[in-house]
C-alpha cells in the first residue's frame, strides 16, 4: 500500500502560498495605487511639479536606504509578526495619506511608506518560499513574481472604473495613465 505523504502530489497551491498571494494582491493595489495620483494630490495641496517628483521618489530612496536594515532584522525576527507589522503599517500610512491636510505630513508618510517597501519586497518573497515545497519551487516564485507585476500594471483600472478616470482626473493626467498602461 503507497504511503500517503508519498502518494500526495506536490502543489505550490498550499494555505500559506495561497495566503501570501492573497494578501500580496491587495498590499501591492494599496501601495502601487498611490503613487499613480501622487502628484495630483501633490498638485491639490500646491506643491509644483518638481517637489512632487521628489516626494514621490522618496518612497522608493528610503525602501533602498532601508534595505540594509530590514535584511538581517528578517534574518532574526519572526517573518510572520514581522510581515503582519508591514501589512499593519501599510495600512496606517495609506489610510493617513487620505487624511493628510499638509506636505510635511505627507512627506514623513511618504518615508514611512518607504520603510515599510524594504521590509515588504523581499519579505513577501521570503515568506512565498517558505510555503512552496522544494520541487516546485521554480514555478511557484514565478507564478508568485507574475502577480506581482500583472497587479502592478492593472492597479490603475482595477481601483478606478474607466468612466471615474476619463471625467474626474485632468487631461494631462489621462495622457499619463493611458501612454504607461498602453
Amino acid at each position: 500500500m503507497p504511503d500517503n505523504a508519498a502518494a500526495k502530489k506536490a502543489t505550490i497551491w498550499t494555505r500559506g502560498f495561497i495566503l501570501i498571494t492573497l494578501c500580496n494582491v491587495f498590499a501591492n493595489m494599496a501601495m502601487f495605487s498611490v503613487n499613480t495620483y501622487l502628484t495630483t494630490y501633490m498638485t491639490y495641496l500646491g506643491v509644483g511639479a518638481s517637489l512632487a517628483g521628489l516626494i514621490g521618489g522618496l518612497f522608493y530612496a528610503t525602501g533602498l536606504l532601508m534595505r540594509p536594515v530590514a535584511g538581517p532584522m528578517q534574518a532574526t525576527l519572526n517573518k510572520k509578526k514581522l510581515m503582519t507589522a508591514t501589512y499593519a503599517l501599510g495600512l496606517i500610512v495609506n489610510v493617513c495619506y487620505a487624511l493628510c491636510p499638509s506636505v510635511g505630513l505627507f512627506v514623513v508618510f511618504r518615508l514611512l511608506h518607504g520603510v515599510q517597501l524594504a521590509f515588504y519586497g523581499s519579505l513577501s518573497f521570503t515568506i512565498a518560499s517558505a510555503s512552496l515545497p522544494n520541487e516546485k519551487m521554480s514555478s511557484g516564485i514565478g507564478i508568485f513574481g507574475l502577480e506581482e507585476d500583472q497587479v502592478l500594471r492593472r492597479v490603475d483600472r482595477c481601483i478606478l472604473p474607466d468612466c471615474i478616470v476619463d471625467t474626474v482626473l485632468p487631461g494631462h493626467f489621462l495622457e499619463a495613465l493611458q501612454i504607461r498602461l498602453g
